[in-house]
């Protein structure tokens, strides 16, 4: 007998349940199974409708094909009028499946009731949860009452009304319609998808306390239950909320009781057996077989016998299959009664019974159902699939018995995660028909397998694997990263997935400017939560879902709605610049491929990439980089410009929308960017440039500045800078940089205070010109130097009074600290600036200007030394036009009102105040005079202060003279100081004054230009203190030179009193009488008496001992009797020669 023709299968349903259109349907009740969730759900139900108080508000939670949606269809059944179909059935299956009594009594007592529930139900769109529930209670209304017009009713018509407006429902009518329905009868509210409302609500529609509303209603006459059917937990769909409204979210969960509708394994297992149906001839065999398995293998309530003909490891392994790669029981369900190749009924017709040895169906026989077929089906979705396919294709050279156990492995490999691992123990139960049956043949085999390097085996894991395997379930984790992607996808894409740039090839080629088009995702009125990326337009791929693609029509310049409708849309397209939208009325496959490329790629860079192995990386990667190829070759397809079904919106509006995107892109630019400047040189016309050019363009400013008119002499090869000289100089490019000329022009005339340059960069940067910021310098620098005498620049309100090259270089990196102004003479007082340009506006048909009289005197003023800057050694007037002319930020005011004021000179504007504007220009010469002749004045003092402390001759030279006092030492003297005070005095080849600075600098240890005032104190006190050094070396070197040659040793012993008195002597050391004195010195040093003085004791010894020497020699010097006042100085040279 065959298999088939001895068992049969119930099918659950025939197919999936949608709550609004099978709420009638009698047939769709059809194989219905109730699990032992469902029977603690329905007493739960019964629970709550008897009590006075609790929570009748439920959410019931689980995965696609959980059977949330049958099971809810099942309740509504029991709660129809009794003597409806539906009822009926609903009773019957509740009868037939053996439910509890009591269960069976209260239903059988509610659909008695004069008022059954009133059954409102609606299955989610996208769209708010008010809207959804309007739906519900409308449809519920009129099936109840008709055409009549009940006040609930009414309420949910108007509130729908008032939505679809654009006005906005109001929560409380839908409360009321709630409330009056309780009032007659009890109410059931069940929602199917409630997550796409909540997912909603997480974009913007802010209705989701509603939900609260209807969990906390008060007590009515009869009561009101709400179910809602979710995929995922509450809180998951508020993922992208705030902390706070995350917040609020958890507590509208906190008012429902949530309801997992997940089945255990054993009660799965029951769920395959009561589809399984045996005649008594297989039942017989059934029974002896599964009491083998229940001693090898114990389940709850004995179902082996009935699970016949599959094997218990296949049985436990069919739903988690179903579960990783199906719809869970749905899946189950069909491959237990579909007709598909390879399913549980194409077993059972190739099978015939052998009563003895029982053919099984094994795990190796579900291999090519869910492995073979779902790798074929899903494609690269389960790389993990084809890469065990792939394997056991390349080993089909293989005897079934070898090729069943590869199967084996696969499938249990594919399961990874699962409760069931490819240990040897499971391979060989999974391999026997009966328990222990061909077991040491199945362990030869796995060996066979490790030593053909078929299989690996994992010592530590007890596991066997077909491939190099991972431990990490990726599909569970891509599943995971999905629900974290958020519903717009506009704004993720635009960063984790960039689209090629639009280019406007033709407009680029003719103007020599590069206009380029970001292309950018836009979703329903999303683009970025961060500035857009630069451009000068943009391309926009609409991939609004469904009707948001098709609901707004027009350019994006009238649709500010498009950027500004959503509250957290922080980035606008600037309104002058071109866009190009495409849209698509195909997007629903698009945007799916997109959420899974965005979850793909969270997981190859986020937090969860942490808990991938290498195998598992290289799957998640390889599969990312698939699946984003796909999806561009999609977003080509669907949003080209050329296609079905695509609509090209251009703003601003062109005639042709037709051709490539680059050729729409050129017409769009040639209509914006209008202004005809040409400018053909791709070394300077960019928006950044390379740091050689940036270097080429601050050579071409120092040139400008240094050479003015004669630049173009110093501009020879073939340099960068050449050739970006030539294109803004040469009369054949002019035509081309005249509308950039014209700008600046036009700037500089509405100068009339300081105006930003940020203003000029912007006016220049943006339509209709769009000039590329690498070139903006050039063109102003060029402007400036043709103007200088009547327009400047000022850096943060400083007058400059001169571009340097460093000056520009902040000018391009920071133009919003600089601003430009233009200079008007008229209506200044006139005689007065005549005065002036006679004395400092130069000469040159630009000499009557306020900047030609006033750039030389600031120029002035910030080359004199730093110690003119500084010192107090000068008038109060020119102190006082110093500081006026060094911060200077205003010339005319500079000229007008701070210079006389400084001058202690006040101009009224009177025409008869002749003599005080000559006293004016008199005062101002002196003053300058003053400052220019401040340092020669300083040095001065100190050539005099050096004729003083050296003792020179009146009429000597001081130069000659100190030269020749410095020979006389020369390569004498040890002390540093002396040493560099001699070396700066022997220079020969400087000027007097230089030679000068030289000496000061040795003597203050800083350069006399940079002195301030109290360094004059300094100079002072270190001249005395190495004048003395210095005249001392030159006595002693005089003498000895007197003396002539002859080996001795030279001293000179001088001692000073506190009035100033002095006395020195040569003392003279011959060779014979070195020994002495160091004998004599010995004596002394060794005595008790010298070993136990002080060093105070010592000196006064020593400085009396030298007072008695030096008068008893006849010196003039009266020495204090305190030893304490004595001061003594030694100098020491040692000359071997005399």
């Amino acid at each position: 007998m065959r298999y088939l023709d001895g068992i049969a299968t119930r099918r659950r349903y025939a197919r999936s349940i949608n709550l609004e259109r099978d709420l009638a349907d009698r047939a769709s009740l059809d194989g219905y199974v109730l699990t032992p969730r469902g029977r603690e759900t329905l007493a739960l139900f019964q629970e709550r409708f008897a009590a006075q108080n609790g929570v009748r508000a439920f959410t019931i939670t689980a995965v696609y094909g959980a059977g949330k949606s049958a099971f809810m269809h099942f309740l509504l059944s029991l709660l129809s009028p009794q003597k409806s179909a539906m009822y009926a059935a609903a009773a019957q299956l509740l009868k037939n499946q053996k439910a509890d009594n009591s269960l069976r009594r209260f239903f059988d007592e509610l659909s008695a009731l004069k008022k059954p529930f009133l059954r409102a139900v609606a299955v989610s769109r996208s769209e708010s949860i008010g809207m959804t529930l309007a739906r519900a209670i409308q449809d519920a209304t009129l099936k109840e009452f008709g055409q009549a017009e009940k006040y609930a009713h009414l309420c949910a018509l108007e509130f729908i009304r008032q939505t679809q407006s654009g006005k906005g429902g109001k929560n409380s009518r839908l409360i009321e319609a709630i409330t009056v329905l309780a009032a007659d009868r009890p109410v059931i509210i069940a929602i199917d998808e409630l997550g796409k409302n909540l997912e909603q609500v997480a974009v913007g529609e802010n209705d989701v306390y509603l939900l609260q509303l209807i969990a906390e209603l008060p007590q009515q006459k009869y009561p009101v239950f709400f179910f809602g059917l979710l995929h995922s937990a509450f809180t998951d769909y508020g993922g992208r909320l705030g902390a706070r409204e995350k917040a609020e979210w958890q507590k509208i969960q906190g008012r429902f009781e949530d309801i997992p509708f997940l089945d255990s394994s054993e009660s799965t297992l029951a769920l395959i057996a009561a589809a399984i149906e045996q005649k008594p001839a297989i039942e017989k065999v059934a029974v002896r077989v599964g009491k083998l398995w229940q001693a090898e293998l114990p389940v709850p309530n004995d179902l082996w016998p009935q699970l016949f003909p599959l094997h218990p490891l296949a049985a436990r392994a069919l739903p988690q299959l179903c579960a990783r790669f199906g719809q869970n029981e749905r899946s189950l369900f069909n491959y237990l009664t579909s007709h598909e190749p390879h399913a549980f009924s194409a077993f059972l017709k190739e099978h015939t019974l052998d009563e003895k040895q029982p053919k099984l169906l094994r795990i190796a026989d579900l291999y090519d159902y869910f492995i073979e077929a779902a790798s074929l089906a899903s494609g690269e979705r389960q790389s993990r699939l084809i890469e065990l396919r792939d394997r056991i294709h390349a080993n089909a050279h293989l005897d079934s018995h070898l090729t069943d156990i590869l199967k084996t492995i696969a499938v249990l490999n594919a399961l990874s995660m699962g409760s069931i691992k490819a240990s040897q123990k499971a391979i060989v139960q999974a391999m026997a028909d009966t328990p222990g049956a061909n077991s040491k043949e199945t362990e030869r085999l796995l060996n066979e397998l490790i030593t053909r390097r078929i299989i690996t085996y994992r010592r530590q894991a007890d596991e066997y694997r077909l491939w190099a395997g991972s431990e990490a379930d990726v599909e569970a984790l891509i599943q995971l990263e999905l629900t974290k992607v958020p519903k717009n996808l506009a704004e993720t894409l635009n960063i984790d997935f960039r689209l090629r740039t639009v280019v406007a090839s033709r407009h680029s080629y003719e103007t020599g400017t590069l206009r380029f088009f970001p292309a950018l995702f836009i979703d329903n009125g999303r683009i970025l939560n961060t500035p857009l990326p630069k451009g000068d337009g943009y391309v926009f791929y609409d991939i609004s879902e469904g009707k948001s693609a098709l609901k707004k029509t027009g350019t994006i310049a009238g649709e500010a709605s498009l950027f500004a409708e959503a509250p957290d849309s922080t980035a606008s397209v600037p309104a002058n610049l071109p866009t190009i939208k495409i849209k698509s009325w195909k997007t629903h496959a698009l945007r799916q491929l997109a959420r899974e490329v965005l979850a793909l790629r969270s997981l190859m860079s986020g937090k969860s990439a942490l808990t991938l192995d290498n195998v598992a990386k290289r799957e998640v990667s390889e599969r990312y980089y698939l699946m984003a190829e796909r999806l561009r070759e999609m977003i080509q397809r669907e949003f080209t410009a050329m296609g079905k079904g695509t609509e090209i919106i251009c703003n601003p509006a062109v005639a042709d929308t037709g051709g490539t995107l680059n050729q729409i892109a050129s017409r769009l630019c040639d209509r914006v960017y209008r202004s005809k400047f040409i400018l053909k040189n791709e070394l300077i016309n960019r928006q950044s440039i390379s740091t050689q050019i940036a270097k080429a363009r601050g050579d071409i400013v120092a040139r400008l500045l240094k050479y003015r008119d004669a630049a173009g002499e110093h501009f020879i090869g073939n340099g960068p800078e050449v050739s970006i000289y030539r294109v803004l100089t040469e009369k054949q490019y002019q035509k081309g940089l005249e509308p950039a000329r014209k700008v600046i022009e036009a700037f500089a005339h509405k100068a009339k205070q300081a105006r930003p340059l940020a203003l000029l960069f912007s006016e220049l940067t943006e339509p209709p010109y769009g000039i590329r910021a690498g070139v903006i310098p050039l063109l102003l620098v060029q402007y400036l130097l043709e103007h200088e005498e009547s327009v400047s620049l000022y850096q943060e309100g400083s007058f400059i009074p001169e571009i340097t090259p460093e000056i520009l270089d902040i000018l391009v990196r920071r133009p919003e600290r600089f601003a430009l102004k233009k200079f008007v003479v008229s209506g200044l007082e006139a005689k007065y600036f005549e005065e002036l340009v006679k004395a400092y506006g130069g000469t040159g048909p630009k000499r009557h200007s306020v900047l030609a009289v006033i750039k030389p005197l600031i120029r002035f003023a910030r080359g004199l030394p730093r110690y003119t800057q500084n010192t107090r050694h000068v008038s109060e007037k020119a102190q006082r036009l110093r500081f006026a002319l060094l911060n200077a930020k205003e010339p005319d005011a500079l000229i007008f009102k701070e210079i006389p004021h400084a001058l202690g000179i006040t101009l009224d504007g009177k025409k008869t105040e002749v003599d005080k504007v000559r006293s004016i220009t008199k005062a101002l010469s002196h003053a300058l005079n003053e400052l220019q002749n401040a340092y020669l004045k300083l040095l001065e003092e100190c050539r005099s202060a050096f004729i003083v402390s050296l003792r020179m001759p009146d009429k000597t030279p001081p130069r000659q003279y100190l030269s020749a006092m410095a020979g006389l030492l020369s390569g004498q003297v040890l002390d540093p100081v002396l040493k560099r005070f001699m070396n700066a005095v022997a220079e020969k080849d400087k000027s007097d004054d230089t030679w000068l600075e030289g000496i000061i600098m040795v003597v203050a240890d800083k350069p006399a230009e940079s002195w301030r005032d109290e360094d004059r104190h300094t100079f002072e006190a270190n001249l005395a203190t190495l004048a003395q050094k210095f005249l001392n070396l030159h006595q002693l070197a005089a003498k000895v030179q007197a003396a002539g040659n002859g080996k001795f040793d030279a001293r000179l012993v001088s001692i000073t009193t506190p009035d100033g008195g002095e006395a020195r002597e040569v003392v003279w050391v011959d060779a014979g009488e070195q020994k002495l004195t160091e004998a004599f010195k010995t004596e002394l040093t060794s005595s008790s008496l010298w070993a136990e003085a002080s060093i105070k004791v010592k000196q006064a010894v020593l400085a009396d001992l030298l007072r008695s020497l030096i008068q008893g020699n006849g010196s003039n010097l009266d020495i204090a009797a305190s030893p304490q006042n004595k001061h003594i100085n030694i100098v020491r040279n040692k000359n071997k020669h005399g």
